[in-house]
């Protein structure tokens, strides 16, 4: 992701990568002016349909199955202030700072496309506490995104306006966050508390902007798994000597969809001038290995791989279509106004108009298609770690990858490890929007419970990472395990391939080349490699791009 320093947002242009940039690397926010003096129209005529009697939902009347009780002109700032800890029920622990930076961006936004009638200094205290990396401590469970994220964003607007009971992250100049009152951190930095005027509780609180927040982040993060698993995959079929036939670009060409030939391209960048993966390099027989001979004595080709290796870009290319999908849709919403009621101008006047924009149904399914399609890259993934440790279906390396000392386990336990992952992940694959509870009195008879799909597929991202990262060590292993008798001078990797290998071997295998091959690999603490590998990929060290 390419740097950027400043952002300035209208409310029409924000993209998932601007998203990205101001909650991960707090890039400063700036409201374009215009954009910023626009909304002085847009509540003044909002204050004219209240003053001519207009009903109008969340501002003179109720909320939900209470919407039918219209309040007095002098009842309307007293609701608004009472809406806010009414609404402050979450619960479990907080979400991260960046979820909670990428809602209050995409609010600030959709503020700015000027629909909402709220004054423009509830814009300007959102974008100061971005510019001031004030964080509101917000419980992550009890949203339904259904009227947008009522919950979190009311524990959001609380920090926001100062409440008494609302809480913080401030961080110091040496870079360390510390949880304080909001108040005490809008003293720090002379923000005068908030009293909420008419709509300005509903708007604040209606749509579904954490849910949107949770998406852009995984889709970004989603990206670098789709490419760090072809990376993976790379290095396994070095390991085993693999078939490059099945990325041949005739055959993709025949099925031409989009994912699927841009994983068969990346493959042949990663290893299309491999020597290892080559009919010689596989007529070599391995210590471990037990060719099938034919009737001459002849080693059988090996015709094709296993289909978590050869199938890779017909399977990875789910992810890819439903990352590319899925960014279609946030883009959208990114710059859409999804609060209720909107106001719009009608002749030379202005008409509220209250309707579902808030509603987190198009966010929750695309979300649960994404993990739905990210799932089977961690699935694939351990087939091919589980093909890497039998020397039957490894063509050749050492059962487990263990070195040759006895009662050596190698890589075994943390196989283990990998298919409880999978089995995780799978469990968090499954949807949540089908599964509609109804609340308020069944006025809102339908929600989307996205917040708990964004929150599943969140959590999913780091387990698919560390699936991919052991693949990696692995296939590492492998490939060092057979050095002596597969020499990189004669049989070279892929020239997308061996720089991974050559930093994996340089962290962990640093110094085996001064002793006998026979010694290499005694049992050790595998998982702090892994853990390591997925550092690295988180780092961005190994360049890999979709």
């Amino acid at each position: 992701m390419k740097n950027i320093v400043r952002l300035e947002i209208d409310g029409h242009s924000l993209t998932i990568e601007q998203v990205v940039s101001v909650a991960r690397h707090h890039t400063r926010v700036e409201a374009n002016a215009s954009a910023l003096e626009s909304l002085k129209e847009m509540r003044a005529g909002l204050q004219v349909c209240i003053d001519r009697g207009d009903v109008i939902y969340g501002v003179n009347t109720g909320c939900g199955s209470r919407k039918t009780t219209v309040l007095k002109p002098e009842e309307l700032s007293a609701y608004q202030m009472a809406y806010i800890p009414a609404h402050c029920c979450g619960d479990g622990d907080l979400l991260d700072e960046e979820v909670v930076r990428a809602a209050m961006l995409i609010r600030l936004n959709s503020f700015l496309g000027n629909h909402s009638g709220l004054r423009p200094l509830i814009s300007e205290r959102l974008r100061d506490f971005l510019n001031l990396d004030i964080t509101p401590c917000i419980p992550r469970l009890g949203s339904v995104g259904a009227s947008g994220d009522l919950v979190p964003l009311a524990h959001m607007s609380a920090a926001l306006i100062g409440m008494e009971f609302a809480e913080v992250f401030v961080r110091g100049e040496d870079g360390t966050r510390t949880r304080i009152p909001a108040r005490e951190a809008l003293k720090r930095h002379d923000l005068e508390t908030i009293t909420l005027q008419a709509k300005e509780a509903m708007g604040l609180t209606n749509g579904a902007n954490f849910i949107a927040g949770i998406g852009c982040l995984a889709v970004s993060d989603g990206w670098a798994l789709f490419s760090e698993s072809c990376l993976s995959l790379g290095l396994s079929l070095e390991a085993i000597r693999g078939e490059k036939n099945a990325f041949d670009e005739r055959i993709h060409k025949m099925r031409p969809l989009p994912g699927q030939l841009r994983v068969a391209e990346m493959m042949r960048r990663l290893i299309g001038d491999s020597k290892r993966m080559t009919e010689e390099s596989r007529g070599v027989s391995l210590r471990n290995e037990k060719p099938t001979l034919d009737e001459k004595g002849k080693k059988v080709p090996r015709v094709q791989d296993a289909y978590s290796f050869r199938c890779a870009p017909q399977i990875f290319a789910s992810a890819f279509h439903a990352l590319a999908h899925a960014a279609e849709i946030l883009q959208v919403e990114i710059n859409s106004s999804t609060d209720n009621p909107l106001i719009f101008r009608e002749g030379d006047g202005f008409k509220t108009i209250s309707g579902g924009n808030f509603h987190g149904q198009p966010l929750a399914s695309i979300l649960e298609y994404v993990g739905i399609g990210l799932a089977p890259l961690a699935g694939s993934s351990d087939r091919r770690l589980f093909a890497l440790l039998s020397s039957g279906t490894s063509f050749g390396l050492p059962d487990d990858l263990a070195g040759p000392s006895h009662g050596n386990t190698g890589l075994m336990i943390q196989q283990y490890a990998g298919a409880a992952l999978v089995n995780k992940i799978g469990h968090l694959s499954a949807p949540s929007s089908v599964h509609s509870v109804p609340t308020s009195a069944n006025q809102e008879d339908w929600v989307s419970m996205g917040m708990n799909s964004a929150l599943n597929l969140r959590e999913m991202l780091p387990l698919i990472r560390k699936v991919i990262a052991t693949e990696m060590l692995a296939a590492c292993q492998g490939i060092k395990l057979t050095e002596d008798e597969l020499p990189l001078s004669q049989f070279p990797l892929g020239s997308g391939t061996y720089p991974a290998y050559r930093r994996i071997c340089k962290a962990f295998f640093d110094g085996f080349d001064s002793i006998k091959p026979e010694e290499w690999f005694p049992d050790r603490n595998t998982a702090l490699e892994v853990d390591s590998i997925v550092a690295m990929l988180v780092s961005g060290e190994f360049g890999t791009t979709a």
